[in-house]
Formats: structure tokens, C-alpha cells, sequence
């Protein structure tokens, strides 16, 4: 992981290939290499208190939290066991039923949040073939 100032945003220049997309995922959810399944997204009221402090603030790096959407992703092995599920918010559509590899580009996004940025690549439809299938050995732990 990239050291980064808590709470900066992240100043990388450029633009990711269209199949790619930019999450926030929660520090302790992180897992790059592994992929997952959209299952479905979550309601705006919710997202944006998510994305607030317990206090009700806004951290300095997210002051606009209805500007995300979330959505719950689940990593499955097989079609058969849930290796784990948890939330990424987005500033971009992902495509419910649809897979994404979480990449190992994740930087400090939001230390009172615990929260992390990184980018998630489109890799099919869950009905397409590529569903189940790990998609690097470090997923098969």
C-alpha cells in the first residue's frame, strides 16, 4: 500500500480504461486479487450515512457523501460458499450480477472512515463463465 497523508485525496493523474473502476472499500475488506459479484446496490439514505462520521460530520476528503452510491459485493467460491461480502462506494456505475477483481493499487483514502481507494476491473457477468473461478492464486487462500 502506497503511503499516503490520511484524509488526502488521492492526486493520480489520467484516466482508467473504461472497464475499470475507481471504489472506496473499508481497510479491514480490502483484499486485492480476489473478486466479486455485485449483488445489489444500496439505498442513497443509507450511503450517505455510511460516509459520515458517527457524529454526523463529514470528513475533510468526502464532503459530499450523496455524491457516491454503494453497493454490496460477495466473494463466492464455486457457487456453493460466500467467502465474504462487504460494501464499495463509487462514483461510477458498477453493473449489478456483474464481477469485479479488486487490483493492488489501494491507497489511504480516509483514515477516520477506514476507508481505502482503489480500482476494480470489470471481469464478466456472474452467468458468464468467469463466475466462480479465482481469479489469481493469492484467492484461493
Amino acid at each position: 500500500m502506497a503511503n499516503q497523508q490520511p484524509d488526502v485525496p488521492n492526486q493520480a493523474g489520467g484516466r482508467s480504461p473504461e472497464s475499470d473502476r475507481s471504489v472506496l472499500v473499508p481497510v479491514n475488506e480490502y483484499r486485492p486479487g480476489t473478486s466479486a459479484r455485485v449483488v445489489d446496490r444500496l439505498p442513497a439514505t443509507i450511503v450517505v450515512e455510511l460516509l459520515r462520521l458517527p457524529n454526523g460530520e463529514t470528513v475533510p476528503v468526502l464532503t459530499r457523501p450523496d455524491e457516491y452510491t454503494g453497493y454490496v459485493v460477495r466473494s463466492e467460491f464455486g457457487g456453493e460458499q460466500v467467502r465474504w461480502t462487504t460494501i464499495v462506494f463509487t462514483r461510477e456505475a458498477l453493473e449489478s450480477d456483474s464481477r469485479y477483481v479488486f487490483e493492488a493499487d489501494a491507497q489511504v483514502y480516509s483514515t477516520q472512515l477506514s476507508l481505502l481507494e482503489t480500482t476494480v476491473r470489470h471481469v464478466g457477468s456472474a452467468g458468464d463463465g468467469c463466475g466462480n473461478a479465482p481469479a489469481s492464486s493469492s484467492e484461493q487462500r
